[in-house]
């Protein structure tokens, strides 16, 4: 990310409300934003992005699977996860790859999670 500039993100979210909500908020914070709902949407996106934003539980596939991916391919810098359920194992395979943002918390901590 270049210095002073709000980063360029990827939102990987299959629920279209929080999706846009999410994509609002950044938008307000001067980041560029490509949206996907999907994990095959997501791939289509060549990149490169500073960050992305992954709901672990998607339509398709597995967004956990897909950052990793993402990652390896250096389409994504860093990951953080936006995730409502996962349950305990998923979390802890998501922390070892970025970082974890609870949808319960609201949009503050994800936005923080961005640096």
């Amino acid at each position: 990310m270049a210095l002073g500039l709000a980063p360029t993100v990827l939102v990987v979210e299959d629920e279209e409300p929080v999706r846009e909500v999410v994509v609002r908020a950044l938008l307000r914070y001067g980041h560029t934003v490509v949206a996907a709902a999907s994990c095959s949407d997501a791939s289509k996106h060549p990149g490169p992005f500073d960050v992305g934003i992954f709901d672990i539980g998607l339509g398709d596939g597995d967004g956990i699977e897909l950052a990793t991916e993402l990652l390896r391919q250096g389409r994504v810098a860093r990951a953080i996860f936006y995730t409502g359920g996962a349950d305990p194992a998923r979390i802890t395979q998501a922390v070892e790859l970025g970082t974890v943002v609870s949808k319960g918390d609201g949009l503050e901590p994800l936005l923080r999670a961005l640096g």
